[in-house]
């Protein structure tokens, strides 16, 4: 006579148990993380900037507004009242052509312990400006408390997640342990009085308990969350660096060379953050399923017409000669998705061919469309063809030294998936590169009351 299992015998290994909770809320975890640290420390950076922008703005108004041929007690007074009428500022220094140094400072209160300076140089001398850092120095203590309060958010979000995960993974996991252990030492009292259909019965619960939950965790909805997720962060990124946009786009660039330089430097981080953030988004999007394809009856030349301003200004830059061609060809498809399919390709095409010669072509094929995209620029190798598609993936600099973030062929083949079809490409190099997707049924014949949509026209 057999005897009882133990509970533990129908129990998961603590190994699984820890692999299953850790590869369902790790990645998650470490990804909310660093985008928390991120946030940070770009906000930080950001509040020093700012700070800087308007010191060095003070000071080369103050000494925009001292006039020349002054002695130096009419500059002192100059000086303190210009100190007096600045906010936050603690001392001004004016040294000489002669080597005099005229010292203004605060009437009240002590030297502050943090402080930053500006300095700038005009015809009677090198003025300094030294201001009271507190203000700046208290931004900077909230927003790293603020960080470390996110980040310690997110543990516990991270905790609660995987005890969530322990009650519905874990626990019915081990609970059809069991069922499977019952049902593979079975009781000797137990077989002689149970029927065999109660053991059907319960061979058939399982099947269904291990359907729900493989329903329930699948890849599939792990993507989803992931894709929501990216979504919910794009929204909530977007609107502080549209904020900084307003901002910095309000600053009025000084005199001196390293202020232009720096409001140019900050104005360049945060368009190429905006963008990387864009195409994170968009891919989420196609990834999630959210966007859908409408056909309309349409004329290439209205996809044309739409992307002809920008695609032609890129060529400008990079003195490519842009050719259209078949603009007169009626197609079938989703006008939006299409347009947006021939500005990811071209401008992939225009960047990888300088001086060189791009064509955008659309082509009657059966009772289909073919869309091609050719450039006589550098190409790609056989061997990378597998890779051209990837997230990420970048095998050339564009021609003004600048390079993107390897998102823009990606995120055109999932238009494509989303329009029915795929991409295809034909790349040597030195030889430049092919890029065409079939639509196919999309080639439409215009019949007397099937109207034609100009889809792009009205926006001008």
């Amino acid at each position: 006579m057999h005897t009882t299992p133990s509970t533990a015998a129908g129990r998961l290994p603590a190994s699984l148990r820890r692999h299953l909770l850790v590869s369902g809320v790790l990645p998650l975890l470490i990804a909310a993380l660093v985008l928390a640290v991120t946030t940070t420390v770009l906000r930080m950076h950001a509040l020093e900037e700012q700070t800087r922008a308007h010191a060095a703005i003070d000071t080369i108004q103050i000494a925009a507004s001292l006039p020349a041929g002054l002695d130096d007690r009419a500059l002192r007074k100059a000086l303190q009242d210009a100190l007096d009428r600045t906010e936050g500022m603690h001392l001004l220094e004016l040294h000489r052509p002669n080597g005099a140094l005229i010292v203004v400072g605060a009437q009240s209160g002590h030297p502050p312990i943090h402080n930053h300076r500006a300095a700038t140089v005009m015809p009677i001398g090198e003025l300094t400006a030294v201001f009271d850092g507190q203000s700046l120095h208290s931004q900077l203590r909230m927003t790293a408390w603020a960080g470390a309060a996110m980040v310690f958010g997110l543990f516990v979000l991270g905790f609660l997640v995987m005890w969530c995960q322990t009650v519905r993974v874990a626990r019915p996991l081990d609970a059809i342990a069991d069922q499977l252990a019952r049902l593979g030492r079975p009781n000797a009292d137990a077989v002689a009085t149970e029927p065999m259909r109660s053991g059907i019965a319960e061979i058939d619960r399982l099947g269904e308990g291990i359907a729900a939950l493989y329903d329930r965790e699948s890849p599939l909805a792990g993507t989803l969350r992931l894709n929501r997720f990216l979504t919910m962060v794009g929204h909530h990124f977007r609107q502080p660096l549209q904020a900084l946009q307003l901002f910095i786009a309000g600053l009025q660039p000084g005199a001196g060379t390293r202020e232009r330089a720096v409001l140019g430097q900050m104005r360049t981080s945060i368009a190429t953050m905006t963008r990387l953030l864009d195409g994170l988004v968009e891919l989420s999007r196609f990834d999630a399923g959210i966007v859908k394809a409408q056909s309309l009856a349409f004329l290439a030349s209205d996809v044309f017409v739409r992307e002809y301003a920008s695609l032609g200004q890129q060529a400008g830059q990079r003195d490519v000669d842009l050719v259209w061609h078949g603009g007169g060809t009626l197609i079938h498809s989703d006008p939006v998705l299409l347009a947006a399919l021939v500005h990811r390709l071209a401008s992939n095409a225009i960047a990888s061919a300088p001086h060189g010669r791009v064509l955008v072509a659309v082509r009657r094929r059966g009772d289909g469309v073919r869309l091609e995209i050719r450039d006589n620029g550098v190409g790609i190798d056989a061997a990378q063809h597998g890779r051209i598609f990837d997230e990420f993936v970048q095998f050339h600099a564009s021609a003004d030294g600048t390079t993107g973030y390897g998102l823009g062929l990606a995120i055109a083949q999932r238009i494509a998936g989303v329009l029915g079809s795929r991409i295809g490409v034909r790349s040597e190099p030195g030889r430049g590169s092919t890029f065409w997707i079939d639509l196919r049924g999309a080639a439409a014949r215009h019949r007397p009351g099937n109207p034609v949509h100009a889809v792009f026209r009205q926006a001008g």
